[in-house]
């Protein structure tokens, strides 16, 4: 007997795109309760046909191209908004949890974090104010999200400021990095008063100063 293949969703084909990947699967059901899409109507041109593109409900218009075109846009930062309601819900967390617990995030970069997992944060919860960024729940620092991670690109919005805070009380987890540097000259340490970190030198290019914000 043939198997028919699954049909995939709009929602899988999204999210399955590289710029896409911090993004979890919302759930249909989600989508569909009006009660969780309160307010966007008036933050998303097009609401009705973004939310049925989202949905596969066939379009009653037939709009030119131009305008198809901003809805393709509109639709994207509909379900970013979306995305940030609902990962902070439990099925939305558990989703979410997964994905840091495989490293799906990436990992810090300072020494003394030993690669810990990181976790997609938004500094603002209002679209257009700044783009996605990286937190390190062990030395509790921000990055700017490196440009080998394709979803660099997406707004800080679809993730917000709660999220992350809350998927960590969820997990219980409260990371401590035990390594601490100390400054040395030919094996001695220096005194705390005569050192000053290399960040803080006026042309030190260092590595953080990339990513960090």
């Amino acid at each position: 007997m043939k198997k028919t293949k699954k049909k995939s969703t709009w929602i899988h084909s999204f999210c399955a795109l590289p710029e896409n990947e911090f993004l979890c699967e919302v759930d249909k059901s989600f989508i569909e309760d009006d009660f969780n899409l309160y307010g966007l109507s008036t933050t998303v041109n097009y609401f009705s046909e973004c939310l049925n593109t989202i949905l596969q409900i066939p379009q009653q218009t037939i709009y030119p191209l131009e305008i198809q075109n901003e809805i393709g846009v509109e639709t994207k930062k509909l379900y970013g908004l979306v995305h940030a309601r609902y990962i902070v819900t439990p099925a939305g967390l558990d989703k979410m949890i997964q994905k840091y617990q495989n490293t799906d995030f990436g990992v810090c970069i300072c020494v003394k974090c030993n690669e810990h997992p990181l976790l997609p944060i938004g500094l603002f919860d209002v679209f257009g104010k700044s783009k996605v960024k990286f937190y390190c729940p062990c030395c509790n620092d921000t990055y700017n999200v490196p440009r080998a991670f394709p979803s660099y690109i997406l707004d800080g919005a679809y993730f917000g400021t709660t999220f992350a805070n809350l998927l960590l009380m969820q997990i219980d987890e409260h990371p401590k990095n035990e390594f601490n540097y100390v400054p040395r000259i030919f094996g001695f340490q220096v005194a705390p008063a005569h050192y000053v970190r290399p960040t803080e030198y006026k042309d030190f290019f260092g590595r953080k100063s990339f990513f960090h914000c």
